[in-house]
């Protein structure tokens, strides 16, 4: 094999190994089986909590209850929910449910 067959074969050997790596999530979240409604429930409830954090961190535990109360009883809720069940796969959910901090939730999300 001459080397520019080689470097060609190579080259598109790392396209074709950037194009998986990239395709892997979605194909995961389209085959994989989605979170449970409860799983996504307890996202946004996570995401209600780090977001109060964000903004103070020394907000009481009374009051980030509160919030997820609020928050839960918010009208585009259940549509959240279906749409968290459609678009998210069980790994994105579950990595933002180990989330410590807003910025880390966000970053398990595509």
């Amino acid at each position: 094999m001459s080397p520019a067959a080689r470097d060609a074969f190579a080259t598109w050997g790392l396209v074709a190994a950037v194009a998986a790596a990239a395709a892997a999530p979605r194909a995961e979240r389209a085959l994989g089986a989605p979170p449970s409604a409860e799983q996504c429930a307890e996202l946004f409830d996570r995401h209600v909590a780090l977001a109060s954090r964000a903004l103070d961190p020394r907000v009481p535990e009374a009051t980030v209850g509160a919030r997820r109360r609020q928050a839960r009883e918010r009208p585009g809720r259940v549509a959240a929910v279906a749409r968290c069940r459609r678009e998210l796969g069980a790994a994105e959910v579950e990595c933002g449910l180990h989330a410590t901090g807003l910025d880390e939730l966000e970053r398990c999300m595509p």
